[in-house]
């Protein structure tokens, strides 16, 4: 029988595993990769948030902007404000007024209780004093309004509606629309 010389050549060669250096240098990438690939995500899963809340603002904006558009269409306005319009609405025989909350970045509605009213001169500045106003957009929604245009019984008026950007570091957008009075 041959016996084995155990020399350092063979000792060598039967050693298995992975040196220290080479554990740590593993190691280092796997961390780095991993920091990397979490930093990305939560890049994505930011600017995803972000997306959503521009969104719901634009459409609370859109819808809003839709329903005083719908109002106007069949009104007399009475006076108009750069942020707030008050109409004699036509088809349900009310005041109505819509209106811009600088506060808590929201707009506001209201229409006049009681019995119906024959015509937009009924819409006295007591009925307009007495008007209780309620949220047609959720606080933050809007970061500005404008109405422009003529309070006559034919005409056109302008409204738009400033949407504040969930990043403060951009712009935000402006949904806008012009509605011709009609009896």
């Amino acid at each position: 029988m041959k016996k084995n010389k155990i020399t350092k050549k063979n000792l060598k060669l039967k050693k298995k595993g992975f040196s220290l250096v080479e554990v740590l240098v593993a190691v280092s990438i796997f961390a780095f990769t991993s920091v990397l690939i979490a930093g990305v995500f939560s890049g994505f899963l930011k600017n995803s948030i972000e997306a959503k809340k521009n969104q719901k603002n634009m459409e609370s904006a859109r819808y809003a902007l839709d329903l005083m558009a719908k109002t106007l269409r069949t009104s007399v306005a009475s006076s108009i404000a750069d942020e707030e319009i008050h109409v004699f609405d036509n088809t349900q025989k009310r005041c109505v007024i819509y209106k811009y909350d600088n506060a808590n970045k929201k707009m506001l509605t209201g229409t006049s209780g009681g019995a119906s009213l024959a015509n937009v001169s009924a819409c006295t500045p007591t009925v307009w004093s007495g008007i209780t106003l309620s949220d047609l957009t959720s606080s933050g929604t809007i970061a500005s309004a404008n109405f422009s245009g003529t309070a006559i019984s034919l005409g056109r008026i302008t409204m738009s509606l400033g949407i504040p950007s969930a990043n403060p570091n951009t712009y935000s957008s402006t949904v806008q629309t012009t509605v011709s009075l009609r009896q």
